[in-house]
């Protein structure tokens, strides 16, 4: 954990024994996901490990927190659905023959980004398949959400741009000669930025 203005280091949070694939933070909880197949929930303010989760079978690769839920995926093809408070398991989520790798949440649309370069919509309250559809030639690596929007970026070094409502897709983006890693979105330049290896 660094101060952003100082740059200094505060903190190191030590107890995965494998890599550490994905963090995300709410409500001064720090949520991590590891080769592992754990996730940990650590204190942002002092570093402190709260809670160890054995809930995946193999490597968890994504982990999203809500205000009240947090959501994990794994290479064990699941995406699992989690009380915060209680650490309780509220769903299950499978995801057929490959893993959902990347994940992204606008009120009830539950969008994940799966290995064979599938994109899924699910209902988030049901669990059930809204849409899918299948354009990216290799693993969808990062996906997200703005407006109306799905974005989604992948090992083909593309990235592609979609309608929310229905999966049209809108727009398709070249330029990378690796494959794509991440990507955010800037709500107020309106602008994507990626990178890759």
């Amino acid at each position: 954990i660094w101060d952003l203005l100082t740059g200094k280091l505060l903190n190191s949070l030590e107890g995965h024994n494998a890599p550490v694939h994905a963090i995300s933070i709410n409500n001064n909880n720090i949520f991590s996901a590891s080769a592992d197949r754990t996730i940990k929930i650590w204190d942002l303010v002092t570093g402190k490990l709260k809670c160890t989760l054995l809930g995946h079978n193999n490597h968890v690769y994504s982990v999203l927190a809500l205000k009240d839920k947090f959501i994990s995926t794994a290479l064990d093809k699941t995406i699992k659905i989690w009380d915060t408070e209680t650490k309780k398991l509220l769903k299950v989520i499978t995801t057929g023959d490959n893993s959902a790798w990347a994940l992204a949440l606008k009120d009830n649309f539950l969008v994940a980004g799966l290995s064979d370069g599938t994109l899924r919509i699910y209902d988030f309250e049901t669990g059930n398949l809204k849409f899918s559809t299948k354009e990216h030639e290799d693993s969808i690596t990062s996906v997200v959400i703005y407006d109306n929007r799905i974005i989604s970026a992948s090992k083909d070094r593309s990235i592609k741009v979609w309608d929310l409502n229905n999966l049209d897709l809108i727009h398709t983006f070249k330029g990378h000669l690796s494959p794509i890693w991440h990507i955010y979105f800037d709500n107020y330049a309106k602008k994507v930025m990626s990178c890759s290896e």
